[in-house]
């Protein structure tokens, strides 16, 4: 398996030189000692990465390979290109769009109270700003029991009052075993003014977390391929879903390329695996590369 990146620039899998990589090395060295941004030597580009996947073998790819490798990635251009923005353009392929440890995801809220916190894990507080009581057209403002400046716990409190809908009929609530247990969708838009229980009707799962996803705290949480990228000053950008030919600069287009090369050269001796597929990269030039991101802004 084979992870890649490519751009206008340097094209196909980030080349870089013998001295670029010392140059880039000398830069990590000096990290050394900070246990948060512990690296070690690159031999080659992280622009370009094999894996021999399966289950007895080097695993399968996962988002923090990737992550690993785009750490890797933002070291070399940000010595090699000082001063500059990088924009990565991913789609939605598994470990892409890996969610926030502890992030605000209205999809990991049930409609009632309780849940397995294990599971789910346990959302982390929010600082409420006026637009955090706005969902959409609705405005929760008048009617919120909380109020601007207040901090948000997605979990029961001692103090914490419960929606009359779900003091009556929840059997958390009506047992008053509900403190230390997560808040449903029904409480948390309640806090926030934005259903009341006369609409217990027509509050379902789907309606609950599409009118929670409209409030901006939830809105602008980035996932954690996101955080990282922000975290050193650059931006991260999911192509549109349903469309991964328009990834990357054109990216799929040298896929496809490689991919047919590797056909005509495979010779089916599977130690030659490797050197195939090294060798059908090597029509992927900077031209071509140019040609392929040209087709994907047409």
């Amino acid at each position: 398996m084979v992870s890649a990146v490519q751009d206008e620039v340097r094209g196909f899998g980030f080349p870089m030189t013998e001295e670029e990589l010392e140059k880039v090395n000398a830069f990590r060295e000096r990290q050394v000692g900070r246990p948060e941004n512990e690296r070690t030597p690159l031999t080659e580009s992280p622009g370009l990465r094999f894996l021999n996947y399966g289950k007895n073998k080097e695993g399968y790819w996962t988002h923090d390979m990737f992550a690993a490798q785009v750490a890797e990635l933002l070291d070399c251009i940000e010595v090699l290109c000082p001063g500059h923005q990088i924009v990565l353009e991913v789609d939605w392929s598994q470990g892409h769009a890996k969610k926030m440890p502890q992030g605000l995801y209205a999809t990991e809220v049930n409609l009632h109270p309780g849940g397995e916190k294990e599971k789910k894990g346990i959302m982390r507080a929010t600082d409420i700003t006026a637009e955090c009581l706005k969902s959409g057209e609705a405005d929760g403002t008048a009617t919120a029991l909380l109020k601007v400046g207040d901090v948000h716990h997605f979990v029961f409190g001692d103090r914490d009052r419960v929606n009359p809908h779900d003091a009556e009929k929840c059997k958390l609530v009506v047992e008053k075993k509900h403190v230390g247990e997560l808040k449903g969708l029904r409480q948390i838009l309640w806090e926030r003014g934005l259903w009341q229980p006369q609409e217990q009707e027509k509050l379902t799962l789907e309606k609950g977390r599409a009118r929670l996803t409209l409030c901006s705290d939830f809105t602008n949480e980035p996932s954690a391929l996101q955080y990282m990228l922000a975290e050193r000053g650059h931006l991260l950008v999911m192509t549109p879903k349903a469309h991964p030919e328009l990834a990357g600069k054109g990216i799929e287009h040298s896929w496809g390329k490689a991919k047919r090369d590797f056909r005509q050269l495979n010779d089916c001796v599977a130690k030659h695996v490797h050197a195939n597929v090294v060798k059908a990269f090597e029509s992927i030039d900077l031209a071509r590369v140019c040609r392929f991101a040209r087709r994907n802004r047409e």
